[in-house]
């Protein structure tokens, strides 16, 4: 049976890091979907608002809903 796992090829991780977001979305394009709990984004959403002003970007809430189901990425897909 073959298995397969694929990664980002990239991974940041520091303190801030969320101020710089922007930057790393610009790397991909102007916009960017967000997979987070609301309770999640809520809590950093003034960063997120920041960096998006600083880089010109747009973050896309998609609001996770706890599971990761075909219809869960169907419905992220679709956003």
């Amino acid at each position: 049976m073959r298995k397969v796992f694929l990664s980002p090829g990239k991974f940041v991780i520091g303190k801030d890091e969320l101020y710089h977001l922007g930057e790393h979305i610009r790397q991909f394009g102007s916009n960017a979907l967000l997979l987070a709990h609301k309770d999640d984004s809520d809590r950093v959403q003034s960063i997120l608002d920041e960096t998006c002003a600083k880089y010109g970007v747009k973050i896309v809430n998609g609001s996770f809903k706890g599971e990761c189901t075909y219809n869960e990425v169907k419905r992220a897909k679709n956003m």
